[in-house]
């Protein structure tokens, strides 16, 4: 069942293209269950049993939250990077997609990200993101 992974040094170069992080995630999903064709994938995921669903989403949400820290340490300042990550954040509400923004981009509606994530996480994890 575990096909070809997705590494992250693939994912930050398809990111450099104009992927989405939301876009590898489901590669990752799909790759990881050998079935690179979507039809394919979403028969597969069907039949895997709750255990598995489970890991399997675990790791995606890995992958992803490691696309994000390694996109905010060696891309902090770009908005064409600060854009894919709030595109994430908006729709996960991911941890690491916070992160990466609120320590390492300035952008407009920075301070809405900024409540938002305080409401979200609990204050030992965002105490570092200043305003």
């Amino acid at each position: 069942m575990d096909g070809d992974p997705l590494s992250i040094e693939e994912a930050l170069a398809a990111i450099e293209l104009g992927a989405s992080i939301e876009g590898l995630r489901e590669e990752f999903l799909r790759r990881r269950l050998g079935t690179p064709e979507e039809r394919a994938f979403r028969e597969a995921w069907k039949t895997l049993d709750p255990s598995k669903r489970a890991d399997l989403e675990r790791g995606a949400s890995s992958f992803a939250a490691g696309i994000c820290r390694l996109l905010g340490e060696r891309r902090g300042g770009d908005p064409r990077i600060a854009a894919v990550l709030r595109e994430w954040a908006d729709r996960s509400k991911d941890y690491a997609a916070f992160d990466a923004l609120l320590c390492h981009f300035r952008f407009p509606g920075r301070e809405r990200l900024l409540e938002e994530g305080r409401r979200l996480f609990p204050s030992t994890l965002t105490r570092h993101w200043d305003v």
